[in-house]
């Protein structure tokens, strides 16, 4: 029960966490120009 409820968030927060990881990269690339 507990397991599946973990993947549940995980598969919720892992894309939400990727985007915004890659919004910060783009930001750290833009200041580096």
């Amino acid at each position: 029960m507990l397991k599946e409820y973990l993947v549940l968030i995980l598969q919720c927060i892992i894309p939400s966490a990727f985007f915004w990881f890659r919004k910060f990269c783009f930001v750290l690339f833009l200041s580096t120009k």
